[in-house]
């Protein structure tokens, strides 16, 4: 998924139209109809951070879904090594989830 679409998909549950959560983040709902859309990505920090409060969601998951590190992860001197480590691990977990998804699926009855 998206950043874009966990935005709106967010928003919508949270019924909040583009304008409602502009005034909440302090940004403008043409920018923010542009980030739903794939047209534009959040470049600074501080608006991650301002939509994940608003949408009552982790900045992590937006980081992730926007393909960016969180800051606090950016500023750490991590080796290439450890940097390898961190994506084997986490590729690893996500392999995991996405195989349970899958079985659930498919043991699910059908109607």
């Amino acid at each position: 998924m998206t950043l874009g679409a966990v935005i709106r998909e967010r928003r919508h549950a949270l019924g909040f139209t583009l304008r409602q959560l502009g005034d909440a983040t302090c940004l403008s709902a043409q920018y923010l109809n542009d980030v739903e859309h794939g047209r534009r990505e959040p470049m600074v920090d501080a608006t991650i951070e301002r939509l994940a409060n608003a949408l009552n969601t982790s900045s992590d998951y937006l980081y992730f879904t926007a393909g960016k590190l969180p800051p606090d992860i950016r500023r750490m001197a991590v080796s290439e090594r450890a940097a390898d480590e961190v994506f084997r691990v986490m590729r690893a977990q996500l392999a995991r989830e996405q195989e349970e998804r899958e079985r659930d699926e498919r043991l699910q009855p059908r109607e």
